[in-house]
């Protein structure tokens, strides 16, 4: 898309910003989409390898009323230049990131490395790169926006867990015959919890990396990305709150176990000690029977 092309998201609200006003040809904007796999007629920018495979291809433009932040789609504004030392440009870059009403702090961050400047946030990026350089950025940027994407919804269904684990925690210490009727839904908290630890395991691999040698542009771009989006101390952080979720509905788990058999004990005696008050009144009426004759 060049400069004199008008952007298809006219509804957008990042483009309060006359930013196309002056860019230099090839100036682009993508929306890109990480589904499982790829369907005929899709452009594949990038495969995600591991034991839940997805790729990036490039999706219809979104036109809509609010940023997406879903990990199904990501948005991405291409700006080649040959010089790009444009504080004016980055200015405009960063307001069409944090869009009409950025909050405080603004969510956007620069990062600047060998020419390539690099303005990101949940959801959108725009990369300013020299032209010849783009094939080498894109993969990195591209990666270090699916996995934080990744993260971030891991870390919003963790936020949202935490209300029904004030709940639920009493019945890991007691549980009674009210708690048993929602054993089924402690049961699918857990689930849920579990799902989120093997999320968590697929993308561990992808974020504790170790640093390719010798260092490429793409791997220092995707190394300094990983580090400015606090990638690692993130996902430590979800693993560390996953580990008291699966503690206390473990605990719940085994409450309730316990409860459903000591219960079942309790009915059990109570049927012996009825079968066994019956036989004795049985005897009892045989003894007054054999007397009476």
């Amino acid at each position: 898309m060049t400069h004199d092309a008008q952007p298809t998201l006219s509804k957008s609200p990042w483009n309060h910003v006359k930013l196309w006003d002056g860019l230099p040809a090839g100036t682009e904007i993508q929306s890109i989409e990480f589904p499982r796999d790829a369907a005929e007629g899709d452009t594949v920018l990038l495969r995600f390898p591991g034991p839940n495979p997805r790729v990036a291809v490039i999706a219809p433009p979104v036109n809509n009323t609010a940023p997406v932040v879903a990990r199904e789609r990501f948005t991405l504004l291409w700006i080649p230049v040959e010089f790009s030392e444009d504080s004016n440009l980055i200015g405009k870059v960063r307001e069409w990131i944090d869009g009409p009403e950025p909050p405080i702090p603004p969510e956007s961050r620069l990062l600047t490395l060998q020419g390539a400047k690099i303005v990101w946030a949940p959801g959108r990026a725009a990369v300013i790169v020299p032209r010849e350089r783009v094939s080498y950025v894109r993969p990195a940027v591209i990666e270090f926006a699916f996995y934080d994407a990744e993260l971030r919804m891991i870390e919003r269904e963790i936020a949202d867990g935490w209300p029904a684990l004030e709940t639920d925690s009493p019945m890991a210490f007691d549980f009674n015959e009210k708690s048993l009727r929602r054993r089924s839904e402690l049961g699918q908290r857990f689930q849920r919890v579990v799902s989120l630890r093997a999320r968590l395991s697929q993308i561990l691999p992808m974020i504790h990396r170790p640093p390719i040698h010798p260092p490429t542009l793409a791997s220092q771009i995707g190394d300094r990305l990983r580090e400015r989006g606090r990638l690692v101390e993130r996902l430590d952080f979800a693993s560390s709150q996953l580990e008291v979720f699966e503690r206390v509905y473990e605990l719940c788990g085994q409450r309730a176990s316990d409860f459903s058999q000591a219960h079942k004990g309790h009915v059990l005696e109570m049927i012996i000690i009825v079968l066994l008050l019956g036989q004795t009144l049985l005897l009892l009426v045989e003894m007054l029977a054999a007397r009476g004759t």
